[in-house]
């Protein structure tokens, strides 16, 4: 088989964890360039979100679990939701924001990365995971 979707998804919410962690690290040190990684975490975060709607979810729904590209889809909009609350704060006092954010993030990523992903890899042609992870690289890494 070759890479599973699941592999490449991974690898994309870890480097969105790394781009969180940088944009944490400059909030916490009060760094010069807190606006210049908010704004590439929520690039990142929106793109990463586009892809999944676009190359993914609008192509593939597994029979059965049509439901669960619904609850992804609402939590996307929920995880925008919560950025644009912090957008509006001006990254000011967005402490909570921002735990809210973190775990919206981590329970998004764990549930794709166990169950979405993998039932994905299971149930796609290795032409259609292929196609699936072009497509997704294409945007991710532009």
């Amino acid at each position: 088989m070759k890479e599973p979707i699941t592999n490449a998804m991974k690898e994309e919410h870890n480097r969105i964890d790394i781009i969180l962690d940088e944009f944490k690290s400059s909030l916490k040190n009060n760094s010069k360039d807190i606006q210049e990684n908010w704004d590439r975490l929520e690039w990142n975060i929106k793109k990463h979100f586009f892809t999944e709607e676009k190359v993914i979810f609008s192509t593939f729904t597994l029979e059965g679990r049509e439901d669960k590209n619904q609850d992804l889809l609402k939590e996307h909009e929920e995880i925008i939701e919560i950025i644009k609350d912090i957008n509006e704060k001006k990254l000011n006092g967005i402490e909570e924001e921002l735990t809210k954010l973190e775990n919206k993030l981590k329970e998004h990523s764990e549930f794709e990365n166990e169950t979405f992903y993998p039932e994905l890899d299971k149930t796609l042609t290795e032409e259609e995971k292929k196609n699936v992870i072009e497509r997704a690289k294409e945007i991710i890494r532009g």
